[in-house]
């Protein structure tokens, strides 16, 4: 997993996104009790879906998932938001076990699709709101979902010899 850490502080660092040389927890510039009450209205429909049988095996998951989210941001330590962010992590690890997916190359695909982002300069462009501006050309180069198929294709005729 060290890997993947690197691959995505390389993407942060790329896009100029601070990073802590050390744990630091992160904090919440706005009324935490606001967010917070948002995600709770979703926890519950998720929680009775779960027990009305809905979704089956996908909503339990994801309600297990929401549930470390809404953890991680109650939290206000390192080590309750680390603790809720690894929870999450195996937990979205596990689903992949459960779907017979191995994610690394996967995740390799996904970041070299967010890497491609970067301009031929090197540099990242953003529009007004802040988010990504993608380079002409990039859905043809970088676009994930065709290598995603193609990849689980892959790990499915392998399976199969």
């Amino acid at each position: 997993m060290n890997n993947q850490y690197e691959q995505v502080k390389e993407f942060h660092n790329a896009f100029n996104q601070t990073m802590p040389n050390k744990p630091t927890a992160l904090t919440c510039n706005d009324d935490p009790a606001a967010i917070i009450y948002y995600l709770n209205q979703l926890n519950p429909v998720c929680k009775n879906m779960k027990i009305e049988g809905l979704g089956g095996e996908v909503v339990r998951r994801a309600s297990w998932m929401l549930e470390e989210l809404i953890e991680f941001m109650e939290s206000d330590t390192i080590e309750s938001q680390a603790d809720a962010l690894i929870d999450l992590i195996y937990f979205a690890i596990g689903t992949f076990t459960l779907i017979g997916v191995k994610p690394e190359a996967l995740f390799n695909i996904v970041h070299a699709a967010n890497m491609g982002k970067l301009h031929e300069d090197g540099k990242p462009r953003f529009d007004e709101q802040g988010k990504i501006v993608k380079p002409a050309g990039w859905e043809d180069k970088y676009a994930p979902e065709p290598k995603i198929i193609e990849e689980l294709k892959r790990q499915i005729a392998e399976a199969q010899t």
